[in-house]
């Protein structure tokens, strides 16, 4: 991840994620793009950004979704696994993830990304 890049982790079906990603274009043209939907993200730069945000893979991961209600709720599962089953199943984010000069933020709403410019 390079420092003058903003890095956004998401998934481009995502309608949040498509404003954000509009928004993102304001801060910088320089985007690195990890569409869960249509690339392999590199499960080091999602433990990464989870890491430097201090979360677990479950924080950032929709508890409503039905897979997640039918294969997932109550089990102990490890960093990998959690990527393994967001790469399979992009809609289990909840929210994208970013990073832009040393920030990191986890974006509850698209205009959040806004925050990494300051």
């Amino acid at each position: 991840m390079k420092s003058n890049e903003l890095t956004v982790i998401y998934n481009s079906t995502d309608e949040r994620s498509k404003k954000l990603l509009a928004y993102a274009q304001t801060i910088t043209s320089k985007i690195n793009r990890q569409d869960l939907e249509h690339a392999n993200v590199s499960v080091n730069l999602f433990g990464h950004m989870l890491h430097q945000l201090n979360l677990r893979p479950k924080d950032v991961i929709d508890k409503s979704n039905p897979f997640y209600q039918l294969n997932l709720k109550g089990r102990d599962i490890d960093m990998n696994e959690w990527f393994l089953f967001l790469n399979k199943n992009p809609n289990l984010l909840q929210y994208p993830i970013a990073a832009y000069r040393g920030k990191y933020i986890v974006c509850k709403s698209y205009t959040d990304i806004l925050k990494l410019q300051n």
